[in-house]
């Protein structure tokens, strides 16, 4: 090939081949599929979940309360976690154990205190430089004997107990 400013016979040739060739070869692939399974529906292959089909699942249609399905939720996470699946241990460490207030400690929320608040407390004394894990022992004796709705009067009780 001589490159005189006009198209070659040869280059014309290339790139016919580079276009043509892909849509030749798919629709031979499909051609010998055709002979080879007879033309009929290729087969159906379900869907798994742990090995088991899926629509031989069956799942509880209950009214369980939120806790309980909770507590499911927490425990299968925990369970894939252990068996070794990185994306379990992160969701694991970053909704079961956060900062040492646990969602499933029930005199927490048997007191009134939201959760958020507790974690606003700790969060805004751990900056004024006091001890995570006093933090976290006080902010869960005052939690468990009062109701607080305010994160002032949290934190103005946890100052007076450090």
């Amino acid at each position: 090939m001589r490159n005189v400013g006009v198209f070659d016979g040869d280059l014309i040739a290339i790139w016919i081949l580079a276009l043509l060739f892909p849509m030749f070869f798919y629709k031979s692939v499909q051609i010998y599929d055709r002979f080879k399974y007879g033309g009929s529906e290729p087969e159906y292959h379900p869907i798994l979940m742990n090995g088991v089909p899926v629509e031989n699942i069956h799942f509880e249609e209950s009214q369980a309360e939120p806790i309980s399905e909770w507590e499911q939720i927490k425990q299968a996470a925990i369970q894939r976690a252990i068996e070794g699946d990185k994306s379990a241990r992160d969701w694991v460490t970053k909704h079961v154990f956060n900062d040492g207030l646990q969602a499933d400690s029930s005199a927490q929320f048997s007191s009134g205190t939201s959760h958020q608040i507790m974690r606003d407390a700790l969060d805004c004394l751990k900056g004024l430089g006091y001890k995570v894990s006093d933090l976290k022992r006080v902010i869960k004796e005052l939690c468990v004997n009062n109701s607080y709705t305010s994160v002032e009067d949290l934190v103005q009780d946890v100052i007076k107990n450090c």
